[in-house]
């Protein structure tokens, strides 16, 4: 689908609305483009699988990253690391 324009309002062609998806589904882009990405979203039969199969795989990686437990050893070496960068902070100058 190419670009189209309504009167004042200029909707996304497949192109821009695709390279736009990831941002979409990760709500970083202005009000704006949101809607034109929905809009054309609700309208194109070419995109609205491709986004559809985007969420799917886009809420099953969060879902895992969630229930993903980390090693144990990472936190004690997250604490170290910390613990050292306090301890230099407080270190009186030479």
């Amino acid at each position: 689908m190419n670009r189209i324009h309504i009167g004042p309002i200029d909707l996304y062609g497949c192109p821009e609305a695709q390279e736009r998806l990831e941002p979409y589904l990760d709500g970083e882009l202005p009000p704006d483009e949101r809607r034109r990405v929905s809009f054309h979203l609700t309208i194109c039969r070419e995109c609205a699988p491709l986004f559809r199969f985007e969420a799917r795989l886009d809420g099953s990686v969060r879902q895992s990253l969630n229930e993903a437990e980390p090693p144990p050893e990472l936190h004690a070496k997250v604490h170290s690391m910390l613990q050292q960068a306090r301890d230099a902070s407080q270190a009186p100058p030479e």
